[in-house]
């Protein structure tokens, strides 16, 4: 049972991030039963007793008690640790009632923890790396449990560290992105830079910021299924209430990114123009875009149209710029998104096939777009893309695209986001 320290130390770490504080307690103190000359778990107890303590109340006084004696225990098994050296005493903090259970409630964003540490300097950030690019070790950490099959859940509590420390790196990732979210709700977008083209947030989307929070979310689907298959299985429960953590961080996460554009789209009317106008153009029937998967792809009138069109567009370089900028990207998606909600909410099967045709083309242009922007130029993805077989794998992407953005629309109500995609 000793192996079970690490799943249970954290587990409290999760907790106390979204705060659960009791619970993160809970699992403190049973790391300790486990593995009582272990300082990380009487660390977590600390952590967990000086939360509970910030919330105020009659106990307050006890619990300051209880994160003292934790610290003072913990620097007792790790008398080389400066850090837990400092930590032997309760950090200060608020006592004010309600202060930790409403630490995210700030502002118009909703993910736990997304609140600056530091004060954004000046709308100058926006250009320069002033507020940080992020780190890539976030994103593969995030990635991590995608790797390893729902099956292998019960197999070792390797499995579940991997998904903590997603949910970990997850939870880093919002708490940096509140310093651009801070600025973001002061300034509406111009002819300046702003929140989308500011170089340290482009820099984590061009690494596959997005993709890599869908595969994650999805991943959460799978990990459920497997403890439902595991029940009695300690790992697989600590698994299972992991997932549903990283889940809320994810959605968390994507819920902000997506903030921005639905609040101050219409500030920039030539993307809107662009985009109605590109959209116009992917809607163009007998091309690779619209017939079915499979299809031949012969040269007709309806091909040579698209293919001259689309190029007019992108082939300028304030389009393009515009087209493949996450601005537009994230838009596209915005719109998927909304299409889904949409279409989950409809009465009548017309209805539902509408907005259901209406997400499969922003799906379309989406996969498009983010193809075009990671070649460089319009003509090297439309030349792979006239090929019949080269064509079927776009339309695979396009139909994943579709399943992950409805699992996606379909999370957010469960996490308390309703409003993410401003319907």
């Amino acid at each position: 049972m000793e192996a079970l320290a690490p799943v249970y130390s954290n587990r409290s770490a999760a907790f106390l991030k979204v705060n659960k504080l009791k619970q993160a307690l809970a699992d403190a103190k049973t790391c300790c039963e486990l593995r009582p000359d272990w300082e990380k778990g009487w660390y977590r107890a600390g952590m967990a007793h000086e939360a509970l303590a910030a919330l105020g109340g009659d106990g307050a006084a006890v619990e300051r008690a209880g994160a003292e004696k934790a610290y003072n225990k913990a620097s007792e098994l790790a008398p080389q640790s400066a850090e837990l050296a400092q930590k032997s005493k309760p950090k200060r903090r608020s006592n004010k009632p309600g202060r930790a259970a409403t630490a995210s409630q700030g502002g118009s964003f909703s993910f736990p923890d997304a609140v600056p540490r530091e004060a954004p300097k000046g709308e100058r950030a926006w250009s320069t790396d002033e507020l940080g690019r992020g780190d890539a070790a976030w994103l593969a950490a995030t990635r991590a449990p995608s790797q390893l099959k729902g099956e292998d859940i019960g197999q070792a509590p390797e499995f579940v560290a991997a998904i903590f420390k997603a949910g970990e790196a997850v939870n880093a990732m919002g708490m940096w992105l509140g310093k651009y979210l801070a600025l973001a709700q002061k300034q509406r977008p111009g002819k300046e830079v702003w929140f989308y083209e500011a170089p340290g947030l482009v820099a984590l989307l061009d690494q596959g910021l997005w993709q890599a929070l869908l595969d994650a979310l999805g991943h959460v689907v799978m990990v459920i299924i497997g403890a439902e298959a595991q029940k009695g299985s300690n790992i697989a429960a600590a698994a299972a209430e992991a997932g549903a953590a990283l889940a809320q961080a994810c959605a968390g996460v994507m819920h902000n990114l997506l903030g921005p554009s639905l609040r101050a789209w219409s500030a920039r009317q030539e993307h809107t123009q662009l985009l109605a106008a590109f959209a116009k153009v992917c809607a163009t029937e007998g091309t690779f875009l619209t017939l079915p998967p499979g299809s031949d792809l012969a040269q007709s009138p309806e091909m040579a149209k698209f293919l001259m069109c689309a190029g007019q567009l992108l082939g300028d370089a304030e389009a393009y710029a515009a087209l493949t900028g996450h601005a537009v990207l994230t838009r596209i998606r915005l719109n998927l998104l909304r299409a889904q909600t949409t279409a989950m909410r409809a009465s009548s099967d017309e209805d539902k096939k509408k907005w259901k045709n209406e997400a499969e083309s922003n799906a379309r242009m989406l996969v498009l777009l983010l193809r075009v922007r990671e070649a460089g130029k319009w003509e090297q993805v439309a030349e792979v893309l006239c090929d019949k077989d080269k064509a079927k794998t776009f339309h695979g992407e396009v139909a994943a695209c579709v399943v992950q953005h409805e699992l996606l629309a379909g999370a957010w109500p469960k996490f308390g986001y309703s409003g993410s995609v401003g319907l």
